[in-house]
């Protein structure tokens, strides 16, 4: 028996799951207590205790939709969020709440007042603070279990080369002509790419393999040329940003874990207004 292994059968215990179920778990510190006593990190704690069949109780909840598999291969996935606005903000902590192992979160701003009416992580006692390391604050600060590396940057310089070591993006950037250049990245680096706009209380999601060129056919052939849309007009909402950035952040844990029928060769385009969504085919 290995130390780790000996240090989870020891810190671990019986828990009454909610199905009446009785199943091996172990809590938050006690796994970080066992990370520090064998000498690794907190993610590779919980990543044994599953192989184990010990269940980290943060992830508990997530147990009878990922089960076991889909759990670890959350946990040994990453993931980049590039903006980290409205949309950003709450993926990027849905992922860290869910358990994606590594998480590169990027955005070159800091908050203004603007922000406060949608982005989860602005607050009165942050403004002028960079985005992206109160985003890695914060979600260090939920989950202390996963690597958070924060870039000050939209990833349009050197700093694409860090998207080479992740298994999907997220695009929650603010203009057309980011987000093409982006689709042609994930493209050359072969990175399936979770987008998703928003525009006061509508939003479209879609995800983008390598080739799809489902970008192009929404915004036409001058899509480079463009930058703001109609969201200039209409400016965008709390629950349009929450709902929108919601089912980015499912579509990229049904990716990574392996459960569920991800999206593809179609758009979802979701109309709060009427409390509608339709998935329109683009293949």
């Amino acid at each position: 028996m290995t130390e780790i292994t000996a240090l989870l059968e020891e810190y671990s215990e019986e828990y009454l799951a909610p199905t009446n179920e009785e199943i091996r778990a172990i809590t938050t510190l006690d796994a970080a207590e066992v990370a520090r006593r064998a000498g690794c990190t907190p993610r590779e704690a919980e990543v044994a205790a599953l192989e184990m069949g010990i269940w980290p109780l943060r992830y508990e909840r997530s147990r009878g939709t990922l089960g076991t598999e889909g759990q670890l291969g959350l946990l040994r996935s990453s993931a980049a969020v590039i903006g980290l606005g409205g949309l950003g903000g709450l993926a990027a902590e849905l992922l860290a709440r869910s358990g994606v192992g590594r998480l590169l979160v990027f955005d070159p701003d800091a908050y203004d007042d603007t922000n406060l009416n949608r982005q989860l992580h602005s607050t009165e006692s942050n403004l002028g603070c960079g985005k992206a390391e109160e985003t890695r604050k914060r979600l260090i600060d939920i989950n202390g279990g996963i690597e958070v590396r924060a870039i000050p940057s939209r990833c349009d310089g050197d700093e694409v080369a860090l998207l080479h070591d992740v298994d999907i993006v997220l695009d929650c950037l603010d203009s057309v002509g980011d987000r093409m250049t982006l689709v042609e990245t994930c493209k050359t680096l072969n990175k399936p790419l979770v987008h998703a706009a928003i525009a006061g209380m509508a939003g479209q999601l879609a995800v983008i393999h390598p080739g799809d060129e489902i970008l192009k056919i929404l915004y036409g052939s001058a899509a480079e040329e463009r930058q703001k849309g109609v969201e200039l007009e209409t400016g965008n909402l709390g629950p349009t940003a929450a709902a929108l950035a919601a089912m980015q952040a499912a579509e990229a844990v049904k990716i990574l874990s392996g459960v569920g029928t991800p999206l593809r060769g179609s758009v979802l385009f979701v109309d709060l207004y009427l409390g509608s969504a339709e998935k329109v085919d683009l293949a």
